[in-house]
């Protein structure tokens, strides 16, 4: 069996795919997200600051906001593609 041995492996020839909404949307919209999440947890912060029995109210709340960053965090963590590198 003969390989193509160029480096390229199964390329097609193609150039690189330019981005797609598609991308963009799932980036911001993880973005949002993120700064969703931060919004929630600085908001329970202030709100159960010296508060007398409310841990649980507390940690639930801030159990939800993690669940918020957390996610955005999964969906923005990849660039989309063709996006320019970070420091440029």
């Amino acid at each position: 069996m003969a390989r193509d041995r160029g480096g390229r492996g199964r390329s097609s020839g193609k150039s690189p795919e330019p981005p797609v909404l598609r991308d963009w949307i799932r980036y911001y919209c993880g973005r949002a997200l993120q700064f969703t999440g931060l919004f929630i947890l600085t908001g329970t912060m202030a709100l159960f600051f010296g508060a007398e029995n409310r841990e649980r109210r507390m940690l639930a709340a801030t159990g939800g906001a993690s669940v918020f960053f957390v996610a955005g965090w999964l969906l923005s963590r990849k660039p989309p593609r063709g996006a320019r590198p970070e420091g440029r």
